[in-house]
């Protein structure tokens, strides 16, 4: 059955994709049904993947002075597999305007500890600009 295999197949880029978002996996968060969120989530990430992302090669920086009025903030997983710290710095020499953070103990995902406190902290600063 088709749709059994598009399951089975989104069920391993999931576990694949987290595998690379996390600096530690609870591996209990692989177990179970995949939602219908996460397939959506998943399909989304695909497309990204095989489109090359949602921007050129070298576009962002390139741009970078587009965002010389901008409050921006840079919060970098040490462990960020997705998204290489080189990435952030090569951004960060950029804008040097930016408040620059390097998470010590945190991959890529928004949820890991350190990347959430700054996330919190830098929504209530920017909330009040």
């Amino acid at each position: 059955d088709n749709t059994q295999k598009q399951l089975n197949t989104i069920k391993s880029f999931n576990i694949w994709h987290r595998s690379l978002m996390t600096l530690i996996l609870d591996e209990s968060k692989l177990e179970g049904k995949i939602t219908p969120d996460a397939i959506a989530g998943e399909k989304i990430c695909y497309y990204y993947i095989k489109n090359n992302g949602f921007l050129k090669e070298g576009e962002l920086l390139d741009n970078a002075q587009k965002l010389k009025d901008i409050p921006i903030v840079i919060i970098q997983g040490r462990y960020d597999m997705c998204c290489p710290m080189q990435t952030a710095w090569e951004l960060y020499k950029k804008i040097p305007h930016a408040d620059f953070f390097i998470t010590p103990d945190a991959g890529h995902k928004s949820d890991e500890p350190g990347i959430m406190e700054k996330i919190l902290e830098y929504t209530e600063r920017y909330s009040l600009l």
